[in-house]
């Protein structure tokens, strides 16, 4: 397993911004994928389980 450095991982990478709100596509900026994922994510409840 390659350890990589956090700002790595908190970078998006090329293929996961080929996914945007219509589906496969353009790419879009990585300001737009996280407004997206938050959009998408905001709207779920969490089990109790979940911690805050």
């Amino acid at each position: 397993m390659e350890i990589r450095p956090l700002g790595d991982l908190r970078a998006a990478d090329d293929l996961s911004r080929t996914f945007n709100p219509y589906g496969f596509g353009g790419r879009m900026k990585p300001e737009d994928g996280v407004e997206f994922q938050q959009r998408q994510i905001g709207g779920c409840d969490l089990t109790a389980g979940i911690a805050a």
